[in-house]
């Protein structure tokens, strides 16, 4: 389900996508900033023919760009036009279906800006076509864009649908001129236009390829060409004036070669389902990543200084340090020294494996998070602290953990720092009390020191609550682990995986739709490349493992929260890294091997399984038809992503 949930906290007055559409003073701020950055990074002022030539090369990108919006704007209002008139007429159908593509396209053209400077306005653009529910506001609001009409007019256009489709036409043409304006007002830097294209390639490795916008007629291959083709066209404004052995000159004419081949690739291999992704990432995509990064360290454009999911340091999404935890994390957490973090680690594993915060002095973190176990603790649903209480859910994996925008299967708190609490704090789980944890830390001479070292406070009392919550969150920060055969695949090893986990991953990627709840790289639930909002998802989990007559798990998710009927059997879309690990799954772990997973997930989810009271499943219910060998194929890609921190 393409659901917000509390990923707007994570927005910073330094995000793109929050600049342009609500700070228009803060983003020419930010742009007069980074070019002081930028000319201050020089030893000598830079002459006046460089400052002109920037100034013109961006002057044309916003005109290129501006001319694709006026082209999408025609597009949309001839298609808005035949929405107007009866759609019985079989020629009027044919026209409403070829517009559609055309606009699309057209929009393909801008969403490396779009996506970037006018987040929101792409999202009601092109998001899903799932309804979305503002929790501060308790009101529901109605999916628009692409995706929305593309069910109403594939395969087939559905004359009972005129009132949709009207609605969505026109819906678009407005926000096109939306966009219009704020590409319009929008001061464009270099540093800018290289981040906004260097997480638009990203998108499209993530979301393009994998299916997440074009569900209904899977065209990410073709639409990945014509991103890469408009990516092709916005560098060569930055092509040396004449060719030259330098650093830039090579990193631009590496960068020619690998979206040609790119493109190429796409144009030459179709077929969504036969793709092959692995081959195209490692050959060309991640290699075009890293030279575009290569082409601006050469050009001496200083990466923007605002925090983002990935390094800037990062080549592509599946470097061994891409992604920057502390993004994740609330602002106070990112106000230490290093050696400040690194005791706050060492201290929270230490709080971690100790029983001292659990209210019997019985049970501490690991009981339910066993390193050997991928930080699960193998059992259908946790062990209560009692035998009078019980533990409904399934423990999941901490590793990674820190890599999402929400804790808990139901989504219920932001942060790790909540999440320890909440554990903490629960009755069934640790029944401890952080004002008696403060009082008993107090007492022991080496955590008051520890406490100390960690926070670079000396008074005497270095120990409260919020620190206890921090030090085990920053250890659960350090639980980072991407670093599987997958991992190495994706850097350069190509040797690593079989045939079969290569197919594998294809298939997951394609023809399993898989990938387009279960994300690349981190395969969880958190969207890419912005990572802002982690989705839920109603899959229909059965209370016992049945493929007829099956009945739905008692366990409503985040209906519970919320009570938002849409959200009835909601649960967060988690990690399948290392899961051939963490059995039992789901989140009452009612399936106790991959292979149970897979033929759920292949028979279309609890409505494919005969399962009642499932209205708002967002699962497909439609089998996957996928054979034997492709699901045991898919099985062998998940084991390569097994990756556990001892």
């Amino acid at each position: 389900m393409r659901l917000s949930v509390q990923g707007i906290f994570m927005l910073s007055i330094f995000s793109p996508q929050f600049t342009v559409d609500m700070r228009p003073n803060i983003a020419l701020f930010l742009c007069v900033v980074l070019c002081c950055v930028s000319c201050n990074s020089a030893k000598n002022p830079p002459p006046e023919q460089a400052l002109t030539s920037s100034a013109q090369r961006l002057t044309t990108i916003k005109a290129h760009l501006q001319s694709h919006l006026q082209t999408m704007q025609n597009v949309v209002r001839r298609m808005d036009s035949l929405a107007a008139g009866e759609l019985t007429d079989t020629s009027r159908q044919h026209a409403l279906q070829q517009t559609f593509h055309e606009s699309r396209s057209a929009y393909k053209h801008t969403e490396w800006a779009i996506e970037y400077f006018a987040a929101q306005t792409a999202h009601e653009i092109n998001g899903a076509p799932i309804d979305e529910f503002e929790e501060q506001d308790k009101i529901v609001v109605p999916a628009t864009g692409f995706q929305v009409l593309e069910e109403s007019l594939f395969p087939q256009v559905k004359p009972e649908d005129s009132t949709t489709i009207r609605f969505n036409t026109r819906t678009i043409l407005s926000l096109t001129t939306r966009a219009q304006q704020v590409v319009k007002a929008q001061e464009l830097t270099d540093a800018h236009v290289f981040d906004a294209l260097w997480l638009e390639i990203a998108r499209v490795q993530t979301l393009g390829v994998s299916g997440f916008d074009a569900p209904v007629l899977l065209t990410g291959i073709a639409d990945a060409a014509l991103v890469l083709e408009e990516l092709q066209a916005v560098v060569q404004e930055y092509a040396p004036a004449q060719e030259t052995s330098d650093a830039a000159g090579k990193a631009w004419k590496a960068l020619q070669i690998s979206i040609a081949r790119a493109i190429a690739e796409c144009r030459t291999s179709t077929d969504f389902a036969t793709f092959d992704r692995a081959a195209w990432f490692t050959g060309s995509v991640n290699p075009l990543a890293t030279q575009l990064k290569s082409l601006q360290a050469a050009l001496n454009i200083a990466p923007l200084p605002f925090s983002s999911a990935f390094r800037a340091e990062a080549r592509h999404i599946f470097d061994s340090a891409a992604f920057n935890v502390l993004h994740f994390a609330p602002v106070f957490a990112r106000e230490f020294s290093t050696d400040e973090r690194n005791a706050q680690i060492a201290l929270g594993k230490q709080l971690f494996y100790d029983p001292v915060l659990s209210g019997n002095g019985t049970r501490a973190c690991t009981s339910c998070h066993q390193p050997n176990k991928a930080f699960t603790d193998g059992l259908r649903t946790s062990a209560a602290l009692t035998p009078a209480g019980k533990v409904q859910r399934n423990a999941p994996t901490l590793l990674n953990a820190a890599l999402q925008s929400a804790q808990f299967l139901d989504l219920r708190v932001a942060f790790l720092e909540d999440q320890a609490s909440d554990v903490v704090q629960n009755v069934d789980e640790m029944h401890g009390s952080l004002a008696e944890a403060v009082k008993r830390l107090s007492a022991d001479k080496s955590y008051t020191q520890a406490f100390t070292r960690s926070f670079g406070d000396s008074s005497q009392t270095p120990v409260n609550e919020l620190r206890i919550k921090q030090a085990i969150a920053a250890f659960e920060r350090s639980l980072i682990a991407l670093n599987s055969r997958f991992d190495r695949f994706m850097r350069g090893d190509t040797s690593i995986l079989s045939a079969t986990e290569k197919h594998g991953f294809n298939l997951y990627m394609g023809k399993a739709k898989c990938g387009t709840c279960h994300f690349a790289p981190l395969f969880n639930g958190t969207v890419p490349p912005v990572y802002l909002r982690t989705e839920q998802e109603v899959i229909g989990v059965p209370r016992e493992a049945k493929t007829v007559k099956a009945s739905i798990d008692a366990d409503v998710g985040r209906f519970a929260i919320n009570a938002y009927a849409a959200h009835k059997y909601a649960f967060k879309t988690p990690t399948v890294r290392n899961s051939s690990l963490t059995a039992p799954y789901m989140h009452n772990g009612v399936y106790e091997t991959l292979e149970q997973v897979m033929d759920f997930y292949n028979r279309g989810g609890g409505l494919g399984i005969g399962v009642r009271g499932v209205e708002h499943q967002t699962l497909s219910p439609d089998p996957l038809r996928l054979t034997p060998s492709e699901q045991q194929a898919i099985i062998a890609f998940l084991r390569a992503l097994e990756d556990v921190l001892q």
